[in-house]
This record gives structure tokens, C-alpha cells and sequence, in this order.
């Protein structure tokens, strides 16, 4: 056997055994949040064997994700329906933790048992403790890894550890690598504050697909598909719809916006448990032939309404630095944004976009306007978006490479 073939032979041999709350997609098949199926479909195409564990939704389209990836799911049906009623939610959340933990040890080490697993993955802070158990139990690497974090504010407070302490739990378990994503949330302080090793610490941006751009994309067809006038300008806000995302302040920015520019629509994608109060918001406003909420749609489309919008929004409570920006900038759009978190590090007002301070969030509807009516104002900020994005932002497989390679060191 040849030097690649013996090298082959030997990545098909790795298996990771992956544990998460978090669903594969955040809003359906393709829909939604991108880094989980990238994180597995990153080591299965570089001939890992993946078992993932998973209390999320799984849809029947999961089943054949990939060869190199197994998906077993441990149902929350039960515990879901509890966990919505906001007056008993505090005292379900430990009991499904306790559930979570001890279920999963067991499928964990059945899978372990029968196959040569040789690392042990968290994602997210419910999936950590498990894997860190099953670690030990089975003496192979633990990773853990997080999308953000909401902490970093949360710290102000004596009772922040008990409030929160699951996601305190989840992050403070050593590791023996920690990839914490670089999304704005400034999880790198929160970490540190946490007193981990920050030498075992990878503090990275998420990928995004830098091929979403079309220069010559035919607005007007996009637009007439959608029965929107060529003259229509688009504010596009793309995100799940939860409370902390705010996409109650480009409504209410929608009347001052059209009382001076009378010709513009407002376009909401995504899905989530704040949707209906937008919509009822919406009708309370009388806006409903101004803003048109989408839905969730997969990816493919959702980059068809970037290269078609001429304004882009993202106006989060924590941290805007989500990839709905980093695609916006990366096709050139013109950004009205917050300067929370990190979002500062990334748009750089009136250089490469708008960076609000949250005490001028009354001034979004007069600089929304001006943006829309100063063309070459607007083209060349999203310009310099992509100019930035260009330079400072990884592909997606680029992103899994560096996480390969760091996880890969410990076997050797």
C-alpha cells in the first residue's frame, strides 16, 4: 500500500462522536442557522465517521445527510410542551438537563463501545457535560465548542452563575480544545473571565460561501417574480425570530421611513417563536403592504434576496456579527447595523456601513432614508463591505479545515 493510500486508510478510521441540543438546521431542511451541518459535513467529508446525538427536531430529509454521518435522535417532545409555559420553565429547564445528561451518557457509550471513537465533541452548553463525561469514561480528547454566548452582559450580576447556570456549567468544563465562535458575542472575555486556558482556545469567525455575490443579478425579474414595482427599494432583515433579535425596531422605523420615502418595502426572513407578535405589530401599524415576512427558505434563495436588496438591517440586542451580516457584506450591501459586542470590529461607520450607537437608534428611519436616496453613497459602502469581506473572511471550507487540523494534533 502507497504513502496517500496507507494516509487514506487512516482518515477513514477516525470517528467523532458529536453531542448537541441544537437542531441540525435552526429553521428546517436547509433553512436557517449553517454552522452545525458544516461542522458535520466538514469532518465527514475529510472521511471521519460521525455519530451525532441530538435532541433537536430530526426532519426525515436528515436521514441520508451523508455516508460518513449517523444521526440518532433523543426525543424533547415531552419536556417542549412544559418548557413553553413561562411560569413552571425555571423549574423544568434542571430536570431536562438531568434527563438530557443521563440519556445521552447511555446512548453515548453504547456507540463508544461498539465502535473505536476517538474524539468526544460538545456543541453547545447543554451538549458539553456529556461529552466531557464520556471522555473520561472512555480516556480520549474532549472538544468543546460554542456559536457565541449570551454571558458576556450577564456578568454584571452577583446571581449571573445561578441564573445561568447551565450555560456557566458548559463552558466552564476544561477541555482539551475550545473552539468558541468569533460572532460579536465576545465569548473570548467571557472565557477568559471563566479562567480557561486560553491557549487551548480557537477563537474563529464562521465561514461563510463566498460565491453568494452576482454583480449582474436581474433585480427586476427578481422583483417581478415577487410582484414588487421595479421602482420598489428593498430593506431586507434576515433572521430566526426571536425576541433578542429585534426585528421589532426596523417595524417601527417603517413609518418615519415611509412618510419620506414612500416607495420601499421591508422583507423579513426567517421564522421563530417571535414571528407572530411581528405580524400583529405589523397589522397594529398598518404597514402590512409595506412589509412582507417571507418565511424561512433555504440558503440558495436567501442569497437571491441579498443580491436583490439595496438595504440590509441587523439591529440584535448582543452582537450583530451573525451570518446573515457576514453574507450581506459579502454581497456588497449597504448595512444599517448596532455597535454591540464586537460589531464594531466589522462595520466601521460611514467607511463600510451604518454603525448605530443603541442611545441614536432614533435616528435609524432619517439615516435609513438618506441611504436609500443617496445612490452612490449607498453602492460604495457596500463596496467597502465587500472589500472587507473579501479580505477578512473565510470560506466555509476554510473555517472546517482549521478545525480539522486543530482536533486532528489531538491524536498525534
Amino acid at each position: 500500500m502507497g504513502k496517500e493510500q496507507a494516509c487514506n486508510s487512516r482518515r477513514r478510521n477516525k470517528s467523532i462522536l458529536i453531542i448537541s441540543a441544537v437542531d441540525i438546521w435552526s429553521m428546517g431542511n436547509k433553512k436557517g442557522a449553517q454552522s452545525l451541518w458544516y461542522t458535520l459535513k466538514g469532518f465527514a467529508d475529510s472521511h471521519w465517521k460521525v455519530f451525532f446525538l441530538t435532541s433537536g427536531e430530526i426532519d426525515h430529509c436528515y436521514q441520508n445527510l451523508h455516508k460518513n454521518i449517523d444521526v440518532k435522535n433523543l426525543s424533547a417532545s415531552f419536556f417542549d410542551r412544559w418548557r413553553s409555559i413561562k411560569t413552571i420553565k425555571f423549574f423544568i429547564r434542571p430536570i431536562w438537563w438531568i434527563y438530557f445528561q443521563l440519556k445521552m451518557f447511555a446512548l453515548g457509550s453504547k456507540i463508544a463501545r461498539s465502535h473505536d471513537i476517538d474524539i468526544f465533541y460538545g456543541y453547545e452548553v447543554i451538549g458539553t457535560p456529556v461529552s466531557k463525561l464520556l471522555s473520561l469514561r472512555f480516556k480520549k480528547p474532549f472538544v468543546s465548542r460554542f456559536q457565541g454566548t449570551i454571558l458576556k452582559p450577564k456578568m454584571i450580576s452577583k446571581l449571573w452563575k445561578l441564573r445561568h447556570w447551565h450555560h456557566y456549567i458548559g463552558m466552564k468544563l476544561s477541555s482539551d480544545l475550545v473552539i468558541m465562535t468569533n460572532d460579536g458575542t465576545e465569548g473570548d472575555k467571557v472565557l477568559s473571565r471563566l479562567n480557561i486556558d486560553m491557549q487551548k482556545v480557537k477563537f474563529w469567525m464562521n465561514g461563510v460561501n463566498k460565491n453568494i455575490y452576482n454583480p449582474v443579478f436581474d433585480k427586476d425579474d427578481f422583483k417581478e417574480k415577487h410582484g414588487i414595482s421595479k421602482q420598489t427599494k428593498i430593506i431586507l432583515s434576515v433572521s430566526r425570530l426571536v425576541y433578542w433579535k429585534r426585528v421589532d425596531r426596523i417595524i417601527y422605523a417603517m413609518r418615519e421611513i415611509l412618510a419620506s420615502f414612500p416607495d420601499v418595502k421591508l422583507l423579513i426572513i426567517g421564522d421563530g417563536p417571535e414571528k407572530n407578535n411581528l405580524e400583529k405589530l405589523t397589522t397594529a401599524l398598518s404597514l402590512n403592504r409595506y412589509i412582507l415576512f417571507i418565511g424561512s427558505v433555504p440558503h440558495n434563495e436567501v442569497f437571491d434576496y441579498l443580491n436583490c436588496a439595496d438595504l440590509f438591517t441587523s439591529l440584535y440586542d448582543l452582537s450583530n456579527v451573525g451570518n446573515p451580516l457576514l453574507e450581506a457584506m459579502m454581497c456588497g450591501k449597504c448595512i444599517i447595523t448596532l455597535n454591540n459586542g464586537d460589531t464594531g470590529r466589522f462595520i466601521e461607520n460611514e467607511k463600510n456601513g451604518i454603525l448605530l450607537d443603541i442611545e441614536n437608534l432614533n435616528k435609524l428611519s432619517a439615516i435609513a432614508c438618506r441611504i436609500l436616496e443617496e445612490e452612490e453613497q449607498r453602492k460604495l459602502l457596500g463596496q467597502k463591505a465587500r472589500e472587507f469581506a473579501e479580505s477578512h473572511l473565510w470560506s466555509w471550507d476554510e473555517r472546517m479545515n482549521a478545525e480539522i487540523n486543530a482536533v486532528e494534533t489531538l491524536l498525534k
